[in-house]
C-alpha cells in the first residue's frame, strides 16, 4: 500500500491557476472586436470613394451637356460672321435631348430622351459604342422670349442608374445673343 501512495500527489488548489489561458481569450477578443471596427472603417471608405466618383463624373457630364450647346452657338456665330447669317440660335431645337461630345447639331434627328444610359468608349462618353455605364444626360433647352429670342438657357441634367431617380448633378446656364 505504501507504494501507491507514493505515486499519487494530491494537488492542491491554486488559484491563479488558468489565468494565462483567460488572458489570452480577452486578448484574442479584443484583438478581433478592434479588426472589426477596422474592417467596418475601411468598407465605410470605400464607399465613400465610390460615391464621390460618381458625383465627380456626373458633374463633369452635366458640364459637358451645357457646353455641348455652348460649342453649336459659337459655331453659329463664327458661321454669322463668314456666312452673314443672323441665326444665333440655328442649329438648336427647344426640348429635352440626350446628346453627346459627338453632337453638331440639336434638331429632331437628335434623340430624344429615350432613358439611355450613357456609355463608356475608354476616352468618351457616347451614346454609340462602348460600355453600358450607369449615367443618364438630360439637356433641357429652352429659348426666350419665344416669338424672338435673344438667349438661350440650358440645364444639363445628370442622373445615376435611372432618370427616374433624383439627379445627382445639375447644371444650368444662360446664353445671350450679344453679336446681333
Amino acid at each position: 500500500m505504501q507504494l501507491i501512495n507514493q505515486n499519487l500527489q494530491i494537488r492542491k488548489y491554486n488559484p491563479r491557476a488558468g489565468q494565462i489561458l483567460i488572458e489570452v481569450m480577452i486578448a484574442i477578443s479584443m484583438s478581433i472586436v478592434s479588426l472589426m471596427g477596422f474592417f467596418g472603417l475601411l468598407r465605410a471608405s470605400f464607399q465613400l470613394t465610390r460615391v464621390t466618383s460618381e458625383n465627380y463624373i456626373a458633374t463633369h457630364l452635366a458640364v459637358e451637356g451645357v457646353e455641348i450647346v455652348a460649342n453649336i452657338m459659337q459655331r453659329n456665330y463664327i458661321d454669322t460672321i463668314r456666312t452673314g447669317s443672323s441665326l444665333f440660335n440655328a442649329n438648336m431645337a427647344q426640348g429635352s435631348w440626350e446628346i453627346d461630345y459627338n453632337t453638331q447639331q440639336i434638331d429632331f434627328s437628335t434623340s430624344r430622351v429615350t432613358n439611355k444610359p450613357l456609355n463608356f468608349d475608354g476616352t468618351h462618353y457616347v451614346y454609340g459604342t462602348g460600355s453600358p455605364t450607369q449615367f443618364y444626360r438630360v439637356v433641357d433647352i429652352g429659348f426666350e422670349p419665344a416669338s424672338a429670342p435673344t438667349q438661350v438657357s440650358v440645364t444639363s441634367t445628370v442622373f445615376v442608374d435611372s432618370p427616374t431617380n433624383q439627379p445627382i448633378a445639375k447644371v444650368h446656364d444662360v446664353f445671350y445673343y450679344w453679336w446681333r
